[in-house]
């Protein structure tokens, strides 16, 4: 069920928080998607005396394994899993570290208006720390909200559940932003009142899907803009 009528345009007096997401709505997934897929991978095949391919294949599987689930964003999981210095490999390519055009922007500008901004991120702390050392993002922030804290991830009803015990208050109150598709979806049907996906997460590669359920953004300064 879509919603009846899908507008950018926000009513901030009517809003008590913007849940806002941390990799791919503000920070550039690339930073991400390059480490995961290439850093990873080569220490990984480096180690183990495998060929990229055959490393990206067998690495895939297990990715795939969890991904959706806590474990997937856990830092320590994948350090035991993998036998790498996780933390140490994620540092040494912290300059690709970066904000999405227009994010910046934007937190500037939330803090002339009457919401409390909430980070409610997958990330390990330990992710937000080394994105925070690079950026300093948390400094817009109210509350830094971890996955982890609750030990369920976005993708799970009872994040949400905690979410709003946390917060003491109703998601119908919330605006979330986030640049998962089944995040959001998950948002929406735990009653967030206005929900929003980023478009274009990785500025390195295509936009993603087009969605009728929600609005996606090429920019979060268009919810800001008149």
């Amino acid at each position: 069920m879509t919603q009846t009528k899908l507008t950018a345009k926000i009513d901030w007096q009517s809003i008590d928080y913007i849940l806002l997401d941390m990799d791919g709505t503000l920070l550039d997934l690339h930073f991400d998607n390059y480490f995961w897929k290439n850093t990873v991978i080569e220490q990984y095949a480096k180690k183990h005396d495998l060929t990229l391919k055959e490393c990206e294949q067998q690495l895939n599987v297990r990715f795939q394994a969890h991904e959706g689930h806590l474990n997937w964003y856990c830092l320590d999981f994948w350090r035991d899993e993998l036998s790498l210095n996780i933390i140490e490999l994620k540092q040494s390519i912290n300059h690709k570290i970066a904000f999405l055009p227009g994010a910046l922007q934007f937190l500037e500008k939330l803090q002339t208006l009457p919401v409390k901004v909430i980070m409610t991120t997958n990330a390990h702390r330990d992710s937000i720390k080394i994105k925070d050392e690079q950026t300093n993002v948390t400094k817009w922030f109210d509350k830094i909200i971890s996955a982890h804290d609750f030990g369920f991830s976005k993708e799970h009803p009872e994040f949400w559940h905690h979410l709003e015990t946390t917060l003491c208050t109703n998601l119908n109150n919330c605006i979330f932003i986030d640049d998962s598709l089944p995040i959001c979806q998950k948002a929406k049907q735990m009653g967030v009142k206005q929900v929003f996906s980023i478009l274009k997460p990785d500025s390195t590669q295509p936009n993603k899907t087009k969605s009728t359920s929600f609005i996606q953004l090429n920019s979060l300064l268009e919810l800001i803009n008149e």
